[in-house]
Protein backbone atom coordinates (compact mmCIF):
# COMPACT_ATOMS: atom_id res chain seq x y z
CA UNK A 1 0.00 0.00 0.00
CA UNK A 2 1.43 3.45 -1.17
CA UNK A 3 0.57 6.57 1.18
CA UNK A 4 1.45 9.34 -1.63
CA UNK A 5 2.08 13.27 -0.69
CA UNK A 6 1.75 15.30 -3.75
CA UNK A 7 3.73 18.41 -4.18
CA UNK A 8 3.62 21.47 -6.83
CA UNK A 9 6.95 23.18 -7.51
CA UNK A 10 8.44 24.31 -10.06
CA UNK A 11 11.12 21.34 -10.37
CA UNK A 12 11.21 17.86 -8.53
CA UNK A 13 13.62 18.61 -6.24
CA UNK A 14 12.16 21.51 -4.65
CA UNK A 15 8.70 19.08 -4.17
CA UNK A 16 10.64 16.37 -2.70
CA UNK A 17 12.63 18.36 -0.52
CA UNK A 18 9.19 20.35 0.76
CA UNK A 19 8.72 17.04 2.22
CA UNK A 20 10.82 17.34 5.38
CA UNK A 21 10.99 16.04 8.60
CA UNK A 22 8.14 17.45 10.43
CA UNK A 23 6.06 16.71 7.25
CA UNK A 24 7.02 13.07 7.23
CA UNK A 25 6.57 12.45 10.73
CA UNK A 26 2.88 14.01 10.92
CA UNK A 27 2.27 11.49 7.57
CA UNK A 28 3.84 8.41 9.17
CA UNK A 29 1.68 9.17 12.30
CA UNK A 30 -1.42 9.61 9.88
CA UNK A 31 -0.51 6.50 8.29
CA UNK A 32 -0.38 4.62 11.49
CA UNK A 33 -3.77 6.10 12.36
CA UNK A 34 -5.05 4.73 9.63
CA UNK A 35 -4.08 1.46 9.70
CA UNK A 36 -4.76 0.84 13.15
CA UNK A 37 -8.38 1.22 11.87
CA UNK A 38 -8.21 -1.97 9.54
CA UNK A 39 -8.41 -5.59 10.50
CA UNK A 40 -5.58 -6.58 7.60
CA UNK A 41 -2.75 -4.26 8.70
CA UNK A 42 -0.91 -6.92 9.24
CA UNK A 43 -0.90 -8.19 5.86
CA UNK A 44 -0.47 -5.24 4.55
CA UNK A 45 3.12 -3.72 3.47
CA UNK A 46 3.52 0.16 3.61
CA UNK A 47 5.56 2.62 0.84
CA UNK A 48 5.79 6.33 1.32
CA UNK A 49 6.18 8.43 -2.50
CA UNK A 50 5.92 11.68 -3.42
CA UNK A 51 4.46 12.68 -6.45
CA UNK A 52 6.01 16.17 -7.67
CA UNK A 53 3.54 18.25 -9.61
CA UNK A 54 5.26 20.43 -12.21
CA UNK A 55 4.17 23.08 -14.71
CA UNK A 56 3.07 22.03 -17.95
CA UNK A 57 4.71 18.89 -17.66
CA UNK A 58 3.86 15.36 -16.34
CA UNK A 59 3.95 14.67 -12.46
CA UNK A 60 7.23 12.50 -11.28
CA UNK A 61 6.28 9.60 -8.73
CA UNK A 62 8.81 9.17 -6.26
CA UNK A 63 8.73 5.69 -5.40
CA UNK A 64 9.74 4.95 -1.28
CA UNK A 65 10.77 8.32 -1.27
CA UNK A 66 10.58 8.19 2.63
Amino acid sequence: MAIVEVKARRDVASAADAVGHHARQRIERAARHWLATRRDAGRLSLRFDIVAVRPWRWPVHLEDAF
